[in-house]
């Protein structure tokens, strides 16, 4: 079926629930939270849905921080096929393909954006602050802000205290730099 055919089912789903379509995206903002459903589409593989869900306050602390290092996204996505049954699902040339994808996005997807809505859930959830530190750039940056807007400054800090390994490029250990100054430079009263 038609690329268009995918949109069209998917904006009698999503547009009465107050998404608004751009392009390929169709985007909401609730409680704090940009929620998008994308539909990725290839000539190759057929169309898919990613989803993305971004904490608004924390992407924008994000950029304040770390915008002189370039763009730092702090969003967390998924593709629906993930959410099925942990593998890739694409549709192509399916004349049941719209309605199927837009099932997908009905009973999988738009559950995705009710997880992991307060703070602690995405610390936990998202950036793993009860799992072996290690690391990992993004996750490290993105656990230090969502801690520091709980208010636990010390745990902020130490998110970012994990040794870079030798093939840590030299950008993102000056962005993980960033976020630690930022965070010496605006501790919070105890």
């Amino acid at each position: 079926m038609s690329g268009r055919s995918y949109k069209a089912r998917l904006d009698d789903l999503l547009t009465p629930l107050g998404f608004t379509q751009e392009g390929q995206d169709w985007s909401r903002v609730r409680d704090g939270m940009r929620e998008t459903v994308n539909l990725q589409v290839s000539n190759i593989a057929g169309s898919t849905i990613n989803l993305l869900l971004v904490d608004l306050e924390s992407a924008r602390l994000a950029h304040e921080i770390t915008s002189a290092s370039g763009e730092f996204y702090m969003e967390r996505n998924e593709r629906v096929g993930h959410l099925i049954d942990g593998y890739d699902h694409w549709w192509r040339r399916d004349p049941n393909g719209p309605a199927e994808l837009t099932e997908a996005v009905r009973v999988y997807g738009l559950p995705f954006f009710d997880q992991a809505r307060s703070l602690e859930d995405q610390a936990e959830r998202w950036f793993g602050r009860r799992s072996k530190p290690r690391w990992h750039e993004r996750s490290m940056i993105a656990l230090a802000i969502t801690l520091y807007r709980m208010g636990e400054y010390d745990e902020a800090l130490a998110a970012l205290d994990i040794p870079p390994p030798k093939s840590a490029t030299p950008a993102w250990i000056a962005r993980v730099d960033l976020v630690r100054a930022w965070l010496t430079s605006h501790p919070i009263a105890k």
